[in-house]
């Protein structure tokens, strides 16, 4: 808490001779934005994010910890090819979609320094929560995104890049794409990418590359499902909310004037011992359902809306799915963030 006071001070410091920017301040994660932007945190962010960097620190980086304290600015405009950036110890973010993008990096950064842009981007890839589903696009084709080097490496390489470390965090383990990641910097060249893959995964690692072109893509959670981080949703469950007064509410997200790019989220684990039948019950809410599962299906047996993540908001105010047993990941956000949105979801009974 210490440096988090330090770091509070020295915005308020220099911010002393204008209007003060505003402060949301966290254990790991310092909110800022200017006087002119109406983004806001809800009231349940800091705290969402606090227990994130401390639970992925800790997965990253298996009994260091994280000693992360860093700011990060909420922009209303980014520039006309980011929406978010990093360095150590900051960054901004320009759209909701980029906020725990970049605390990926300034987790990974504070640890391990920038990596190439294939281990930087695709881990911060993988920490994001919106990354699952793009796990389950066709494999990407190594070619197109292994060796590029900022500002080659745009934002359209960061999901197959999520795809390739997922892979091999399930093939190899966490510590060994951690291993990869600290053997190479952000200038490396083609041959050291390699050597450095080479050094952390073995000989094989080219098999491996094979072999991920023909395995199901489905993803590594690294934070989605744990206790730590989410809460589990328990049955009957409810919310209802105004986006716009979602700061007096305990739930992540922010919340902006006049923007769709910034919303409420719910995030939890609904976990089942057995199939159930789920109703739902809606307005103005879109609700996506990832399980929380360990292997992958046969590539065969996935069709293209697989039920391994399913968005169940189908333009119905009431509806019901036959749920599978186990632990699932789930988000809710509003459909339009300008109107309140509603909730509903009961347990009708085995499937």
């Amino acid at each position: 808490m210490r440096d988090v006071a330090l770091l509070l001070g020295a915005i308020l410091l220099g911010s002393c001779e204008e209007d003060p920017a505003h402060v949301w301040p966290g254990d790991h994660i310092t909110y800022v934005s200017e006087p002119d932007t109406d983004i806001e945190p809800c009231g349940g962010q800091v705290a969402f994010t606090d227990r994130l960097v401390r639970h992925v620190g800790e997965t990253w980086a298996p009994g260091e910890g994280s000693s992360l304290a860093a700011t990060l600015e909420l922009r209303s405009e980014g520039t006309e090819t980011a929406s978010g950036l990093a360095t150590r110890g900051s960054a901004w973010a320009a759209r909701q979609s980029a906020v725990v993008h970049e605390i990926g990096h300034l987790i990974t950064f504070e640890d391990d320094g920038v990596s190439a842009a294939v281990l930087s981007e695709g881990i911060a890839e993988l920490i994001d929560g919106d990354g699952v589903l793009q796990a389950y696009r066709p494999p990407p084709d190594l070619a197109d995104f292994m060796h590029l080097q900022r500002p080659e490496f745009s934002a359209q390489e960061y999901a197959p890049a999520a795809q390739l470390l997922s892979f091999l965090s399930r093939r190899y383990g966490l510590a060994a794409v951690r291993d990869a990641y600290r053997r190479v910097g952000p200038e490396s060249f083609p041959d050291e990418i390699d050597d450095a893959f080479v050094m952390a995964f073995g000989d094989g690692v080219f098999d491996a590359f094979e072999a991920f072109q023909a395995e199901p893509q489905c993803p590594i959670l690294l934070w989605q499902c744990s206790d730590d981080v989410v809460p589990t949703v328990e049955l009957p469950f409810a919310l209802e909310l105004d986006p716009r007064t979602c700061g007096d509410a305990d739930i992540p997200g922010f919340t902006a004037k006049g923007s769709d790019d910034w919303f409420p989220e719910y995030l939890g684990v609904l976990r089942l011992s057995e199939p159930r039948i789920i109703g739902y019950r809606v307005d103005n809410a879109i609700i996506t359902r990832q399980q929380c599962q360990d292997t992958c299906t046969p590539m065969e047996s996935v069709p293209p809306w697989t039920w391994q993540f399913v968005q169940e908001q189908l333009g119905q105010k009431e509806f019901t799915s036959h749920t599978r047993a186990g632990d699932h990941h789930v988000k809710i956000r509003p459909e339009n963030p300008g109107r309140p949105f509603m909730v509903e979801v009961v347990d009708l009974g085995p499937a």
